[in-house]
């Protein structure tokens, strides 16, 4: 058995929970489905049943796949043709910065002289 200040405790958190079980028997019972409700449902399942599907006709998604194909045919050439600018560019790029290197590496000797 849990000590009485401990209990005290625990009741005066609760205390509110405890409250609302006595409202949850009292309010009234829910109405059961009348006969005009259930007709109406009856007859709205039998409409989504009978109701046409609307389904793309055969052969509309012909673009997308010869976009997909084009695409993966495509991508080889570019990416080899990229990566060769991108070798002789920065081969470019390299020799250019060699070049300010020994410049300066000069320039630096000639002033220790």
């Amino acid at each position: 058995m849990l000590p009485l200040p401990l209990l005290r405790q625990i009741r005066s958190r609760c205390s509110h929970r405890l409250g609302l079980r006595s409202f949850a028997s009292q309010h009234e019972a829910r109405p059961g489905i009348d006969s005009q409700t259930l007709v109406k449902l009856q007859q709205q399942e039998q409409a989504l049943a009978a109701r046409n599907r609307t389904v793309p006709p055969r052969g509309s998604d012909k673009w997308f796949y010869l976009t997909a194909i084009g695409l993966l045919l495509a991508t080889p050439p570019i990416v080899y043709f990229w990566w060769q600018h991108r070798a002789e560019h920065m081969g470019k790029k390299k020799q250019d910065m060699i070049r300010q290197i020994e410049a300066n590496r000069k320039a630096f000797l000639e002033q220790q002289r």
